[in-house]
């Protein structure tokens, strides 16, 4: 009986170094930038003119929960990219005040660079919404998760969000 417990013992502390063997992580030498996911993600590329957004999708519990990083790189004096970088920036509209509650808004740095992160409910899905946006010269990056409130700050996000890196040329 004791040998059995033990056994169980053994392999339930084992299950989390099992668990973490399934993130991957994706470099985008293009954009400049490097993230884990907790499975590998999707990528797509979607072209409109000049303008090119990559991203890489991972939904592993279907539409409850993904992971997002979008990159849209662009001549900055393009409309089309200084449309896409005021819409990532600006005051929500009244319509998506209705949609959106947001919760938080702050400003941290990932490797010494001001990136903006909120925090907010999809009201119509009972979903939340965690996302961080940075804006460069020639590159939007936006990196979010969206689920089910208090999955915010589960160790898999939380990995996310801090696996994220700059590989910007000095």
């Amino acid at each position: 009986m004791r040998t059995g417990v033990l056994a169980l013992v053994a392999l339930l502390s084992a299950i989390p170094a099992f668990a973490s063997d399934r993130w991957r992580e994706v470099r985008d030498e293009q954009n400049a930038f490097s993230v884990a996911f907790p499975d590998p993600p999707a990528t797509r590329i979607q072209r409109h003119d000049d303008l090119t957004i990559v991203r890489h999708l991972l939904s592993p519990k279907s539409d409850i929960e993904t992971f997002v990083v979008e990159s849209t790189r662009q001549d900055p004096h393009s409309p089309d990219f200084q449309e896409v970088v005021i819409a990532s920036s600006r005051s929500p509209s009244a319509d998506e005040l209705r949609e959106f509650r947001l919760l938080s808004l702050r400003v941290v740095y990932v490797d010494g660079i001001p990136v903006r992160e909120t925090m907010s409910d999809l009201q119509s899905r009972g979903l939340r919404v965690r996302e961080r946006i940075a804006v460069f010269p020639r590159l939007l990056v936006r990196q979010s998760w969206t689920g089910l409130a208090g999955g915010e700050t589960a160790p898999d996000v939380e990995r996310f969000f801090a696996s994220f890196r700059f590989k910007l040329k000095q």
